[in-house]
């Protein structure tokens, strides 16, 4: 199993450039990653909308935005009723 099978294998979908400058140990690989931007290093991964209800595949994805729906945008932290949050996510 060759380097972008294993980290596949893991969750991650990087992009070739970001692995070609990368031959060293899959762990110290991983480090690397999780200090990036997947939006730099990631390549698509997720399936498309509506294309699957679920999967079980694993996938590494990355936060990039929260809001809370349930409180007014001019004051989010303010608010004293349960929070509801839309999140932002990229796999790349």
């Amino acid at each position: 199993m060759n380097f972008k099978d294993q980290l596949y294998t893991l969750g991650w979908s990087i992009k070739m450039d970001f692995l070609e400058g990368n031959k060293q140990r899959i762990d110290d690989v991983k480090k690397q990653l999780l200090d990036s931007d997947l939006r730099q290093s990631g390549d698509k991964a997720l399936p498309e909308l509506g294309k699957l209800d679920q999967t079980t595949k694993p996938y590494i994805v990355q936060l990039h935005k929260t809001r809370n729906v349930t409180a007014p945008k001019d004051n989010e932290s303010g608010s004293h009723r349960p929070h509801l949050y839309r999140l932002l996510i990229t796999d790349g």
